[in-house]
């Protein structure tokens, strides 16, 4: 699916569902939950989805399931991302954050974060087109990072750097501030807009992106203001806390790689502060990107 097709919500079937949900008997109703959680697509919110149902009693009691819905469609949507053959062109990323940002944003909502995404890839296109006579790869990746950080203001938060919002991609847009992974999620977002050979390098410490075409490879940390890096710079990088630079830190990430580790900050944070519920609510996830059932 392309990141711009929102699928529609089947609002009469969904009635049947929850008509049949409200009256079933209590050792039925789990699965009515799982039919409901895998008919709403993910784009939509299950709040939304409620509120289009005709009969107002109904939409009114149904609202006391939307929780457990959601939570029943984010595992199920991870599972199907976990079951498919390991890619890193990225094609259910999108999807993949989207979701975790609902289980942390009440206020989460897709079509704002596609509005944003699909508004600065129109915008880096244009500058594409009015210097197409010296658009090399590397004019590609300075339009992008002048895009993004001189005039969508995107930077690293380095105070608050363990704020959970800076994980959620519904809230690093609204906040122009995040981490070295969510801030390079957004550029890679954008880079599948625009057909920009841009990737993900799972580094110990930072993540960072890499631009890699036959005619130009750099790295980019969207984190300090998109400053360009050469492989001989992360290989230091690298030395100086410890590791041995192999290639391994230097590989393509996968959208389950993407995640997982996003997932593995939010757990930390969650536990540093205290929050249990989230903790294990987000270790649940974990686990079935992990291909683990429960």
């Amino acid at each position: 699916m392309k990141p711009s097709d929102i699928q529609p919500i089947p609002i009469e079937e969904l009635g049947h569902l929850f008509y049949e949900l409200e009256f079933s008997a209590k050792d039925k109703k789990h699965e009515i939950l799982r039919n409901i959680s895998t008919l709403v697509p993910w784009q939509h919110s299950i709040l939304s989805a409620i509120d289009n149902l005709k009969d107002p009693i109904l939409r009114s009691s149904s609202r006391n399931y939307a929780r457990l819905i959601q939570t029943e469609r984010t595992y199920h949507r991870y599972m199907q991302i976990a079951s498919r053959p390991l890619s890193r062109n990225y094609e259910d990323l999108e999807e993949g954050v989207f979701l975790l940002s609902e289980l942390g944003d009440p206020n989460a909502s897709y079509l704002e974060l596609k509005e944003y995404l699909d508004r600065v890839a129109n915008r880096i296109e244009d500058l594409f087109r009015e210097n197409h006579l010296i658009l090399s790869d590397e004019a590609k990746v300075q339009i992008l990072i002048r895009v993004l950080v001189e005039e969508e203001g995107l930077s690293g938060d380095q105070d608050r750097y363990d704020l959970p919002e800076n994980s959620y991609l519904s809230q690093v847009i609204r906040t122009k501030i995040g981490i070295p992974i969510s801030l390079s999620v957004i550029y890679i977002l954008v880079g599948k807009r625009l057909g920009l050979p841009l990737y993900g390098t799972n580094m110990p410490f930072h993540f960072l992106l890499f631009y890699d075409s036959p005619d130009y490879t750099t790295y980019i940390d969207p984190f300090h203001g998109g400053v360009l890096l050469d492989r001989n710079t992360c290989e230091k990088f690298l030395e100086s806390h410890g590791f041995d630079p192999t290639q391994k830190y230097f590989a393509r990430t996968s959208t389950s790689s993407i995640l997982k580790r996003m997932f593995r900050n939010l757990i930390n944070i969650y536990r540093k502060t205290g929050w249990k519920e989230m903790e294990e609510l987000l270790s649940i996830y974990q686990q079935v990107l992990d291909k683990k059932r429960f």
